[in-house]
């Protein structure tokens, strides 16, 4: 799977192989979508300023 960000030169494709062989397109397939998921989760979290405690 790649996964590519930003623009012209500053461009940058993540390159995923995905591990363990899988028993059919559909794990395969759900196992790709939960990660790639979980990868753009974490990405905005880190984008958004973090809230100040009182």
């Amino acid at each position: 799977m790649s996964i590519r960000s930003g623009r012209g030169s500053m461009t940058h494709d993540r390159v995923m192989r995905l591990q363990p062989v899988f028993g059919s397109h559909d794990d395969a397939a759900r196992h790709a979508t939960e990660h790639g998921l979980a990868w753009i989760d974490a990405a905005i979290a880190a984008s958004m300023p973090r809230l100040a405690h009182a």
